[in-house]
């Protein structure tokens, strides 16, 4: 079931197909590797690749795609914002010889240096084509409300932020006076990054359909009694339930 809106990422079969497939798939089992491989079907041409820590989740002929898909609350909409993470950014140093925390600047000018760096890096290694995006997918947690946009992946000039530590070694990157970044550089050095729906999005609507889960044991034990039961109706002459 769909809301039909203009397709700017998706034509509007794709975003048939696409809710058709979410509506099909419990909200507990909507992983990120297993939207992945939803999108990989729907895109043209596309193909998901082997799960790893390195960019990019799915190749097209003309581009590679590193997909990122996150729960946010409702109702979903244009500037709705997540703070999730990005990478783990762990060949960084934040402190000098001496043990001093570093220069925050350049500290933040080295993230974004690393960060385009691995995606030259991973694409080569993957050879993807030299179109690079991000794929985001925002939902809510009823797995009803969907938001999909496509945007560069890349991150912009160093120029274009400005770094402060705060906290227990935390760096925050600002760009104007919006944080963009936040790297616990102590806490597995995930780097956070704000993600937000931007005005050219697919947004849709999913009506999930009711699904029932077996065990293998629990389906045969079922297709047993069916059977059976068929068995016996025939030779008495009883009408099939079905």
């Amino acid at each position: 079931m769909i809301l039909e809106e203009l397709a700017l990422f998706l034509t509007s079969q794709q975003k048939r197909e696409l809710s058709d497939k979410l509506a099909r798939i419990p909200s507990r089992e909507l992983t990120g590797e297993t939207i992945e491989k939803t999108l990989a079907e729907v895109l043209q041409d596309a193909r998901q690749l082997p799960k790893d820590k390195r960019w990019f989740d799915i190749v097209q002929p003309t581009k590679g795609m590193e997909v990122k898909t996150f729960v946010a609350r409702p109702p979903l909409r244009v500037g709705t914002t997540v703070y999730n993470v990005l990478k783990r950014v762990s060949k960084v140093d934040t402190r000098d010889a001496k043990g001093n925390l570093r220069n925050a600047q350049q500290v933040g000018d080295e993230v974004i240096d690393y960060l385009h760096g691995t995606i030259r890096e991973h694409a080569a290694l993957k050879k993807v084509p030299d179109t690079h995006l991000l794929s985001i997918l925002f939902r809510t947690e009823d797995a009803r409300s969907y938001a999909y946009w496509e945007e560069p992946l890349h991150f912009g000039q160093k120029s274009s932020y400005t770094w402060v530590w705060k906290g227990q070694e935390t760096l925050t990157g600002y760009r104007g006076n919006e944080a963009i970044f936040q790297w616990y550089s102590r806490n597995q050095k995930q780097l956070f990054y704000r993600w937000k729906i931007p005005t050219a999005a697919d947004f849709f609507q999913v009506k999930p359909v009711q699904t029932v889960t077996l065990t293998k044991e629990e389906f045969e034990n079922e297709r047993r009694k069916s059977y059976l039961e068929g068995f016996r109706n025939g030779k008495s002459g009883k009408p099939s339930r079905l």
